[in-house]
């Protein structure tokens, strides 16, 4: 990497070690879908959105089974495979046929549909959600979601300009995730807007250390964001001497209180 930069700085909201994402209050999913607006208009540029609804469910699991989950967590079996069906039928009505997918076989299986949505459907496909009753937990989370991700550059506020030095090109291409879904220098978000509404993000700054410049401007995304970021999930990533990769060193940022610019946004999670 002889044209590679020495370094940058990551945020991670959150790692699965910490729960996967940030957990959001409690609104239907427009008003929570606004709430995003100020991060979106001042602090990204070159935004592209994937948006889906996604409905997960557990298979038909076997008899024996079904009578356990009945008597230990009152569960109505029957009842629920009839929601899920009217939810998916009602789905398809409105935006098409969806894809299948089974996530893993097991006793019980667990299964996905999605419906793949037009950004011009993203408002319909919010009231239509908000309208729905809720659909049993998976695993603790909405069984029922509207899935929005989201990658862009970032800007500064202040004067507009994208900041230099992102994209992966920038970086050597170096996944960051291990999965190969986002490598440094990509920044992505994904909302999660449902009952349980949550947010996962990852941020990447294009500053080589920490410095007063930084840390004023994530105070600036800060301000624009409707829950508090971790001061525990930074890291710079440094460039190896022999000039072949990168390496992560944990870093601290927002360490003080930030007061929000809009009411109810931008509270420091610790």
């Amino acid at each position: 990497m002889p044209s590679a930069r020495q370094a940058l700085i990551i945020y991670d909201g959150l790692p699965k070690s910490a729960g996967g994402a940030h957990r959001l209050k409690k609104q239907d999913p427009l008003t929570a879908w606004e709430s995003f607006s100020p991060f979106f208009r001042d602090c990204c540029t070159d935004a592209a959105q994937n948006c889906a609804i996604e409905l997960y469910h557990a298979g038909a699991p076997s008899g024996g089974l079904v009578k356990t989950m009945a008597s230990l967590f009152g569960i109505d079996r029957p009842a629920v495979d009839r929601q899920i069906d009217t939810v998916r039928d009602a789905a398809t009505a409105l935006f098409g046929h969806p894809r299948h997918k089974r996530i893993f076989s097991g006793a019980p299986s667990l299964h996905l549909n999605s419906w793949q949505l037009s950004h011009g459907q993203l408002t319909s496909a919010m009231e239509w959600i908000t309208r729905q009753d809720p659909t049993p937990d998976i695993y603790g989370a909405s069984g029922l979601v509207l899935s929005i991700e989201s990658r862009f550059r970032l800007r500064d506020p202040r004067t507009g300009e994208a900041l230099p030095f992102q994209g992966a090109c920038c970086y050597g291409n170096q996944d960051l995730d291990g999965y190969g879904v986002v490598a440094l220098g990509e920044s992505r978000m994904l909302l999660r807007l449902a009952t349980k509404p949550t947010c996962s993000v990852v941020l990447s700054l294009p500053f080589e250390d920490i410095s007063t410049e930084l840390s004023e401007y994530v105070h600036q995304i800060q301000m624009r964001l409707p829950f508090g970021m971790s001061s525990k999930h930074w890291t710079r990533w440094q460039l190896n001497r022999s000039r072949t990769g990168y390496y992560p060193q944990k870093v601290c940022l927002l360490q003080e209180t930030v007061e929000p610019e809009h009411p109810g946004v931008g509270r420091v999670r610790a």
